[in-house]
């Protein structure tokens, strides 16, 4: 029973010393406008990105995060593999995380990342749908840091129409 209370309140002197060291900063507070990523994902997404100005790119924060497949080349056909194994994986967890919490939301069912998820699960199936919504928040993750500004997700392209 003791040692029980003991353990308790080691853990939560060590829940306080994270809440202090880990205080939401303004780039984790742009992060929590980005869909699914939360309270505690946002902080891990930020420490594992670092300085943003070291990726040239959007897509080089998504190719880190492993969030990009390998391309396989030869012979004029081109295949698409799986993802690399030398990546941050931490960061690969992260962004998949926040992509699942994003699509069994509610409130982002209807939202791009919603709408991205139900028109790529039927084809793709699962898996490969999640991470292309992963694959989406690190871009954004990408912008929102790199701009500064909070989330705001993309607005659907309108087909145009040549006239005969």
């Amino acid at each position: 029973m003791w040692a029980t209370r003991q353990l308790e309140a080691q853990i939560e002197e060590v829940e306080d010393r994270i809440t202090i060291a880990l205080k939401p900063s303004p780039e984790v507070r742009l992060l929590r406008t980005i869909p699914g990523i939360g309270e505690i994902l946002a902080p891990l997404v930020w420490l594992e990105i670092g300085d943003i100005t070291r990726f040239p790119g959007a897509g080089n924060l998504a190719g880190y995060a492993g969030l990009v497949p390998r391309i396989i080349a030869s012979g004029g056909r081109i295949r698409h593999g799986g993802t690399c194994r030398n990546i941050n994986h931490y960061l690969k967890w992260g962004f998949v995380e926040a992509a699942t919490c994003a699509i069994r939301l509610k409130a982002y069912r209807k939202s791009h990342v919603g709408q991205l998820y139900n028109r790529l699960a039927p084809g793709k199936g699962h898996g490969r749908a999640i991470v292309a919504v992963a694959h989406h928040l690190a871009e954004a993750s990408y912008w929102v840091l790199s701009k500064q500004q909070p989330y705001k997700a993309p607005v659907p392209r309108l087909a145009t129409i040549d006239a005969a």
